[in-house]
């Protein structure tokens, strides 16, 4: 009945698109199965993708296929679970061997796993950690099964070691099986394997182990020949998993590599409590878990030797290799967890008046609180789909439009973007890091038609294209806290930008606008900063800000090899320029003219200077530059936003082309820095335009005349008296002044 209550519950809620890394690369398999291309992925998941194939032949989309896979293995893991926890059960009451467990520990854990956030919610995603739990939870059923009748029947008799070896063979079988299907299976069968052998020694152990030994060979040869197969070869299927795994171990946070204590906190977080997708749900199974586990050891200390067996290898595995940020790489750890916390229950209802009503009930809140909170976003998850493929669907409609029009992407985005036709649409690559230089390449080819881009917010490369030539189309996020049920899911938020080609201008390498520029500029030590100005016989405005970082240094400034002006940084200081050009200055024989300006030392090295400002417009444009008092661009994938944080006075300047603009800010409350709000004005000069004591997440939208702005030469500054320096809060290693959060600054 609770398979069948699973099934139809995930069947009617079945995703609408694709969503995670994993799940595109599964889809691109499922038509083209080839490792080597990662399609899917090292180390391929040959069994997963074999069964995708078939439920791809009769399921008319990529993502439902995929995700029926969960469904089905989701529901048929019920049995296996039961079967395992009735044996920890057996091995906590000896004499009831051949008999159903009087207590109902077994079946409500089963309950508690299977309405578990993180296994309800991932049985309806397009991946394989639910089938490769279900093989790997029937492996560890047949294992637990051989084990408890070889501990539990006295007589050793040949009919039960010979079923027992019955049961040892199959596991090794399942456990092959659920390796082709999740690689980290290894790591939760092969271990209870190697126990139940040490069990057996003496009674007839080598025969046991000859025949695990060789059905665990065939179930392995089932999937690896096609594997290989597919992949060209063992050479080429070693290449792409050696590349697979360098790019795992160094592309991600793990704790081998940091092991600090506040990084195995976090860790051990991710583990055991976010994964309930409430705190104090987390905490309250971790505790019964805790308590479960004393009286386990106490009582029993056969079945928490399985128990341990079953969870400690892979957690150990799982806490040093994973991004446990990443919490779905913890369900292989729920089974066990929801096992000890009921057990941890019932010990603890055996002190209540009614310990038969106490221990279901406890279970009916922790499954009652863990529906409520999975249901709802599993609803708008499954009508909604992911925000890449909500901004694929509207740029499927804009190209109907404008179907000459190019398509650009970050490179997290590229696998996206792969699973789609866009007919004749150019489709612009996308190198790691480097994705804006092929819009530049792309422009600079003479190509006039405009580019659709699919930016992930985190980035700031495309700060780097005129702001007066990029318009967002629409910001794509989750609708549902996602954090708490695919948090890690990449790509995550998704912008859709409509950028003119050409636009006003582009820059290459050798910027620092924002800190991603910054440091791609210093890393290849870059000594000048070029860009190319859409050529005009017009007049213009060039801005160009920036500091030095040490030593005092030159910067020049050349338009097509002229010089246009050359000054000196002191030493720590900093400068910020307006230059008219007057007609004629940016006309060139090309579609752009080339600006260059260099911060070379006299023998060609980079300088101590950084470019952090520049933008080139026509005199009677709206636009802005932020300067001193700014710091960085940030982001953050929790709040789903960018912000930049401003000193105690903040100083942009403003070019208004003699009109009355209204300046909006938005920001966040002070009271969360602070334990009064700061007092914040806004000003021109000396006019002051309007003041605020935000006591909660703020708007201001301030009229600016254009008198006034004139009369200040442009400039207009947020001050607060109220700021902070994170090193002197928490020791961390940030030395800027904070003053406010401002999440949105425009002009109008």
């Amino acid at each position: 009945m609770l398979a069948v209550i699973f099934f139809i519950a995930h069947v009617l809620f079945l995703p609408s698109t694709l969503e995670d890394i994993d799940s595109l690369n599964f889809a691109l398999g499922l038509h083209d199965f080839d490792p080597t291309k990662h399609q899917p992925h090292p180390p391929g998941y040959p069994v997963f993708m074999a069964l995708g194939k078939l439920t791809r032949a009769v399921v008319p989309s990529d993502a439902k296929a995929l995700a029926l896979l969960g469904a089905i293995f989701g529901a048929l893991a019920i049995f296996p679970l039961m079967k395992l926890f009735e044996n920890l059960e057996r091995l906590d009451r000896p004499s009831s061997i051949g008999h159903r467990p009087s207590s109902s520990i077994a079946g409500l854990a089963t309950i508690v796993v299977i309405a578990s956030p993180l296994y309800w919610f991932n049985a309806l995603r397009p991946l394989s950690d639910i089938p490769g739990l279900a093989l790997t939870l029937a492996a560890q059923a047949a294992l637990a099964t051989a084990f408890v009748r070889q501990r539990v029947n006295p007589e050793r008799t040949p009919q039960a070691l010979a079923d027992s070896g019955q049961m040892i063979v199959l596991g090794a079988f399942l456990s092959a099986i659920a390796i082709g299907m999740r690689s980290q299976a290894m790591w939760l069968t092969l271990p209870l394997l190697l126990l139940v052998l040490l069990q057996r020694a003496g009674r007839g152990a080598a025969g046991a182990l000859l025949g695990s030994a060789m059905t665990f060979s065939i179930g392995v040869l089932l999937w690896l020949v096609p594997l290989l197969f597919a992949s060209g070869g063992l050479g080429a299927y070693r290449a792409a998993l050696s590349a697979q795994g360098g790019e795992d171990l160094s592309g991600v946070e793990m704790l081998y590599r940091n092991p600090s204590a506040r990084r195995i906190a976090f860790s051990l977080l991710e583990t055991f409590i976010y994964p309930w997708a409430s705190s104090p749900l987390g905490w309250s199974l971790f505790g019964l878990a805790a308590t479960g586990t004393i009286a386990l050891l106490w009582r029993a200390p056969r079945a928490a030797l399985v128990a341990l067996v079953l969870g400690v290898p892979y957690l150990i595995f799982h806490l040093l290799f994973h991004e446990t940020v990443t919490t779905r790489y913890a369900l292989p750890l729920i089974p066990l967890v929801a096992f000890l916390a009921v057990y941890g229950l019932q010990t603890l209802a055996r002190q209540m008046p009614r310990p038969d009503v106490t221990a279901p009930a406890g279970v009916a809140v922790i499954v009652v609180w863990s529906l409520a909170l999975t249901l709802p976003a599993s609803r708008v998850y499954a009508r909604e789909g992911s925000p890449a493929f909500a901004a694929i669907r509207e740029l499927h409609s804009a190209l109907r439009a404008e179907p000459a029009a190019a398509i650009g992407m970050h490179q997290g985005l590229a696998r996206s973007v792969q699973t789609q036709d866009f007919g004749s649409a150019q489709v612009l690559k996308s190198p790691p890091m480097r994705e804006w230089l092929e819009l530049a390449a792309y422009w600079r080819s003479g190509n006039t038609a405009p580019v659709w881009f699919l930016a992930d917010p985190a980035r700031t490369d495309i700060e780097l294209i005129d702001p007066l030539s990029r318009k967002l189309r629409a910001h794509y996020v989750w609708h549902f806290p996602r954090e708490k049920f695919i948090s890690g899911v990449r790509p995550d938020i998704v912008d859709l930008i409509r950028i003119d080609s050409p636009p006003g201008w582009f820059a290459e390498e050798g910027w620092h606008l924002t800190s991603e520029t910054l440091n791609m500029s210093e890393r290849l030590g870059r000594h000048a900063g070029t860009a190319y100005v859409r050529s005009r016989p017009d007049a213009a405005l060039l801005v160009i800000g920036g500091e030095s970082t040490g030593a005092a240094g030159d910067v020049s400034l050349a338009i097509d090899g002229r010089l246009l002006d050359r000054w000196t940084v002191p030493a720590g200081g900093r400068f910020f320029k307006r230059i008219p050009l007057v007609p004629g200055t940016l006309a060139s024989g090309s579609p752009f003219a080339t600006l260059v300006a260099s911060y070379a030392t006299p023998d060609g090295r980079p300088g101590p200077v950084r470019l952090a400002e520049f933008t080139v417009e026509a005199p009677d444009a709206v636009f802005f530059v932020q300067h001193e008092g700014w710091n960085e661009i940030e982001y953050s994938r929790e709040l789903q936003r960018r912000w930049r944080w401003t000193t105690g006075k903040a100083t942009t300047f403003i070019n208004s082309g003699g009109r009355d603009v209204t300046l909006s800010i938005t920001g966040e409350s002070p009271l969360k820095y602070f334990d009064v709000a700061p007092n914040i004005v806004v000003r021109a000069g000396n006019q002051v335009l309007a003041t605020a004591s935000p006591a909660s997440d703020f708007q201001l939208d301030v009229k600016v005349p254009a008198a006034v702005l004139q009369a200040s030469d442009g400039t207009l500054t947020i001050e607060t008296n109220a700021t902070f320096v994170p090193h002197d809060r928490s020791g961390s290693a940030d030395m800027r002044t904070l003053g406010l959060r401002i999440f949105t600054f425009d002009v109008r």
